[in-house]
C-alpha cells in the first residue's frame, strides 16, 4: 500500500462516459488510500456539465480533485466548486514582479482565483517555482505551496 501523497494529471478519457469509474477502479486496484491522491484536471475540461460531473464522481468516491487553472480562469469558484476542489494549481505568471503583489489583486483573474481559493480553505499551489526569491514573490501573491525546480513556497 502506498503511504505518500500523490498528484496526477487527469487522463484524457476522464470526461468520457465511464471515465471517472475507470480512474476510480485503477486507483483502488493500485491500493492507494483515499484522500492520498489528487487528480489534477485542466479547467477548460471542467467548463462543461460532463466535466464537472466526472470531477464530482471522483470527489464523491473520496479522491482529491485539483483544479489546474486556465490563464483566464473561466470557471467561477461558486459553492459547487468550493466543495469540489481540494487544491487549486496555477502556472506562475510570466510578468511576476514585486510590483504585482502591490497592484490591485482584483484586476487579474489569477489573483482573484488564488484569493478566493484561500478564503474557501482550498490549498493553492504555484507551478514552475524557479528559486527561493521566486517562491517569496509567489507566497506574497497568496500561494501556499509550490512545485518546480526551485524551493517550495
Amino acid at each position: 500500500m502506498c503511504s505518500s501523497d500523490l498528484s496526477i494529471e487527469a487522463p484524457a478519457g476522464l470526461i468520457a462516459p465511464g471515465g471517472a469509474n475507470l480512474v476510480d477502479s485503477a486507483l483502488r486496484d493500485a491500493a492507494f488510500p483515499m484522500r492520498s491522491v489528487t487528480i489534477d484536471i485542466e479547467e477548460t475540461a471542467l467548463c462543461t456539465p460532463d466535466g464537472l460531473a466526472a470531477a464530482e464522481r471522483l470527489r464523491a468516491r473520496g479522491w482529491g480533485v485539483g483544479l489546474r487553472c486556465a490563464e483566464n480562469c473561466p470557471l467561477p469558484l461558486g459553492s459547487r466548486s468550493r466543495s469540489l476542489f481540494s487544491e487549486v494549481l496555477a502556472e506562475t505568471p510570466a510578468d511576476l514582479s514585486p510590483a504585482l503583489g502591490l497592484a490591485d489583486p482584483d484586476l487579474r483573474p489569477l489573483t482573484r482565483r488564488i484569493r478566493a481559493a484561500a478564503a474557501a480553505g482550498i490549498a493553492t499551489t504555484a507551478l514552475g517555482v524557479k528559486s527561493p526569491a521566486h517562491a517569496g514573490l509567489l507566497a506574497a501573491l497568496g500561494f501556499e505551496r509550490g512545485a518546480g525546480p526551485g524551493y517550495p513556497v
